[in-house]
């Protein structure tokens, strides 16, 4: 099973670049962050069934997605929107479930914090699942420059991480048992920014590479991990400010 997560950038989208990484990736399972309908129109022309969790930015509508093949018949459809920045999107299987987040980007991680801990109170214990996301937040594993960190928000005139940084959601998540999928697979690269994709206007928070969509799965789902990596490719240079993340599972 091949799971593929991307933010696909609100509002910028070229689907001929959308529709090439799809074809080079062929996903089973495709989560999405940032999505508008024309783009989940374009997946179901592909034979995906889709589903949308809709918030609205000036006027215009976006959220999260997934979309899947029709082998992985989901049992049970839910959308959770309390206290979080963009609706909680969970899709079920008799095998295993998926819930898509994406947590907030400028309130920094202490807001990112509470909405992680709410999140939590939906998962469920003795099952496994997916979480995945444009998690807007850095692992303490990665190994960053913390000074260099501060500089250059301090640079951009932001604090997103924190001054000093802060890193609180990923910890909290591994001591839920998580793991981490491409850190495990040795695959812990950067997802942003990319070349073309990323517009001024981002570059200001993306202004060095950095880390903030994970796959997040139970235990036993990352024990059946044979590879993941971050997508670099022509079209994902120029799609999005995000590349997309990928894992393959042996089901």
């Amino acid at each position: 099973m091949r799971l593929m997560h991307y933010n696909v950038l609100f509002d910028t989208i070229e689907l001929q670049l959308l529709e090439q990484i799809v074809d080079q990736t062929k996903p089973d399972i495709l989560t999405l962050n940032e999505v508008q309908p024309e783009e989940l129109e374009l997946l179901q022309e592909k034979g995906y069934h889709t589903l949308f969790a809709e918030t609205t930015k000036e006027g215009r509508h976006y959220g999260n997605g997934i979309a899947w093949k029709k082998q992985f018949t989901p049992r049970s459809i839910r959308t959770i929107i309390q206290d979080l920045k963009t609706p909680l999107l969970i899709w079920e299987t008799e095998l295993f479930s998926v819930y898509v987040t994406h947590l907030a980007a400028k309130e920094g991680e202490e807001v990112r914090f509470k909405e992680i801990q709410k999140i939590i109170q939906y998962l469920p214990p003795q099952q496994d699942f997916f979480l995945v996301g444009d998690l807007n937040t850095l692992s303490p594993h990665d190994g960053y420059d913390l000074q260099e960190l501060e500089k250059g928000m301090q640079r951009q005139g932001h604090a997103k991480f924190g001054i000093p940084v802060s890193m609180k959601v990923i910890p909290y998540l591994e001591e839920q048992g998580l793991v981490d999928v491409l850190q495990k697979a040795n695959a812990a690269f950067p997802t942003v920014p990319t070349g073309e994709g990323t517009p001024e206007h981002e570059k200001r928070q993306h202004f060095q590479p950095l880390r903030l969509d994970y796959i997040f799965a139970t235990r036993r789902l990352a024990e059946r991990v044979k590879k993941a990596y971050v997508l670099r490719s022509p079209a994902a240079e120029k799609c999005s400010d995000h590349y997309p993340i990928v894992a393959e599972f042996d089901f």
